[in-house]
């Protein structure tokens, strides 16, 4: 599940729970998000932003772990040749994290 998803799973619950939400902040997602699968592994690129502000780089297993990026990038390109260059260089297993044993 992406972490956007997980956010408006969020606000909808509090907006339920009668929570103002109306002030919560747009995500921007760029075109450039994607799962991407190598070595029979599959992860989930995220590159989003909210207005105004600089680009997110996060990745995300299939177990639901994530890897979120210090830094911000200038752009969304930016972002997608950073996630690209750290598959080449470390390969997608730095991106994979344990298992969940209550989901198995």
């Amino acid at each position: 599940m992406r972490w956007d998803y997980n956010l408006n799973q969020s606000i909808d619950y509090l907006s339920s729970s009668g929570v103002n939400v109306s002030d919560a902040p747009e995500i921007i997602d760029s075109h450039l998000s994607r799962f991407y699968t190598e070595n029979g592994e599959t992860v989930q690129v995220c590159i989003y932003r909210l207005a105004d502000t600089n680009w997110t780089l996060e990745v995300v297993d299939l177990e639901n772990n994530s890897t979120l990026w210090d830094d911000a990038f200038e752009t969304d390109q930016a972002a997608w040749e950073e996630f690209s260059r750290e598959v080449t260089v470390n390969g997608i297993e730095q991106f994979l994290g344990e298992p969940d044993p209550k989901n198995h």
